[in-house]
């Protein structure tokens, strides 16, 4: 069983690629491991297409952790496309974000803005793009508000508001 892992891993340096998108620690950090969560400390890391990101706090692995977890500053959005084969980001993500509550039932607080971004979707055998996107998205406790959204889609002008609940998002 991994119920008693626990340790701490001190990085001089770490380099890495997310969708071809070189990523690197800023300065010397540790990564600790307890029985429930993995925690960073105000671990930094940089990389192509601006990303420039720090995280602060603790990750939930575990039924029992408990989230903790500060994340701010930019993000290069293709990272993202790992996430799904039908969905296909770039630009760049403005993010001031803090994740808190149980490992079961993460709560996100916080704001991420978009200028300039755009997004292709795969429907099918469809591929719809949207470009020029333009957002700021509010993230509270269990639900997503799109305070503004505006793009292009197919050659006409798109503007998006709403909300949606994150019901059981991990």
């Amino acid at each position: 069983s991994l119920a008693g892992l626990r340790g701490a891993a001190d990085f001089k340096e770490l380099s890495f690629s997310i969708e071809e998108i070189p990523l690197a620690a800023v300065t010397p950090f540790t990564l600790r491991l307890t029985a429930d969560d993995v925690v960073f400390d105000n671990t930094q890391f940089t990389g192509g297409g601006g990303t420039n990101v720090l995280l602060d706090g603790a990750v939930a692995i575990r039924a029992g952790g408990k989230q903790n977890l500060d994340v701010n500053g930019s993000l290069n959005l293709r990272v993202l496309n790992i996430l799904s084969p039908d969905v296909f980001l770039s630009g760049v993500s403005e993010l001031h974000m803090r994740v808190t509550g149980g490992n079961q039932k993460p709560q996100i607080n916080g704001t991420a803005s978009l200028s300039g971004a755009s997004m292709a979707v795969l429907v099918g055998n469809d591929r719809w793009q949207i470009s020029n996107l333009k957002s700021v998205l509010r993230f509270s406790t269990d639900q997503a508000q799109i305070e503004s959204l505006t793009g292009t889609l197919g050659g006409g002008h798109i503007t998006v508001s709403g909300g949606a609940l994150l019901d059981n998002f991990r």
